[in-house]
């Protein structure tokens, strides 16, 4: 019974096995350290073989069919997206051994959700280190998205998880697995990693990812940036991604954001509209809205 159980069972994850440690290679790139690991999938950072930094994400070649099919959608986005500076650029892809393998350019920053613990400044806090760097943040990131638009793809899972920053305020979006050409009319059957707290109403209907939606995202994951809050009240006992949760009601910016910028008020009040016609007509519309806000 035992060994049955055991050969109709996948093979262990590369993660537990050879080619998951610092000074191994995969593809022709050495491992430096993991990033991430999570069952058959891994991050690390790694170098190239012409000595160039790089993400190298992995994946076990017996992964689930979703699995495999969000490591080629976003291999697929990152071939669109050439050239699209907040973009990492594609470096390699392919197969070594039990696993596949894609590496891009490495890129420095911070998640936005370390921001605070790395730079100290509490969004939470009215000081004027916040009150200088919030805006420029902010706005950096919005340019960002508008400009992955500008190649019709919508990132379809925008968290603070995604989105890095460096000092010198190049934003970078990370985590493809969920984007879509929007104009494709047979795009990859992706089964799409979605971000709960930050998804739009419409998402409750499974709908496609849209650029209204990455609009809705975008703003959501700002105002957790800006104000420390979430931008939707919980409502206890609900499902992440029910109806009820995603068209909870939403919070107004408040405190000393609304005292020094109370255009924000209005600008979220917007971008955050549970109808998608209801919100700017696109990013690029809603990041001056929000530079005008600062001024």
């Amino acid at each position: 019974m035992n060994d049955t159980i055991r050969a109709a069972s996948p093979p262990p994850g590369h993660v537990s096995g050879a080619g998951s440690q610092a000074g191994d290679s995969v593809g022709g790139h050495r491992i430096v350290n993991a990033v991430r690991l999570r069952g058959c999938a891994a991050i690390y950072r790694a170098t190239a073989p012409d000595g160039s930094p790089v993400a190298l994400k992995t994946q076990c070649v017996a992964a689930p069919k979703r699995l495999r099919l969000r490591m080629d959608n976003e291999i697929a986005a990152h071939r669109r997206l050439a050239g699209i500076a907040p973009v990492a650029t594609l470096v390699d892809t392919g197969t070594d051994g039990d696993q596949r393998f894609v590496a891009a350019e490495w890129r420095p920053g911070v998640p936005l959700r370390r921001m605070a613990e790395h730079t100290g400044i509490s969004p939470r806090v009215e000081s004027a280190e916040a009150a200088a760097l919030l805006p420029v943040l902010a706005v950096a990131v919005s340019e960002a998205v508008a400009r992955l638009h500008t190649a019709d793809v919508a990132h379809g899972d925008l968290s603070r998880f995604n989105v890095l920053a460096a000092v010198d305020d190049r934003v970078s979006l990370i985590d493809l697995e969920s984007a879509l050409v929007v104009s494709d009319p047979d795009p990859l059957p992706v089964r799409r990693k979605v971000t709960w707290s930050y998804a739009p109403p419409e998402f409750a209907d499974r709908v496609r990812p849209s650029k209204a939606a990455d609009q809705y995202s975008l703003a959501a994951v700002l105002f957790r940036q800006l104000t420390g809050r979430r931008h939707r009240i919980p409502v206890p006992g609900a499902a992440p991604d029910s109806a009820q949760a995603l068209g909870a009601r939403v919070r107004v910016v408040a405190g000393w954001h609304a005292r020094r910028w109370p255009g924000l008020l209005r600008v979220f009040a917007r971008a955050l509209a549970t109808d998608p016609s209801e919100r700017y007509g696109d990013v690029a519309e809603f990041t001056e809205a929000l530079r005008h806000a600062f001024v």
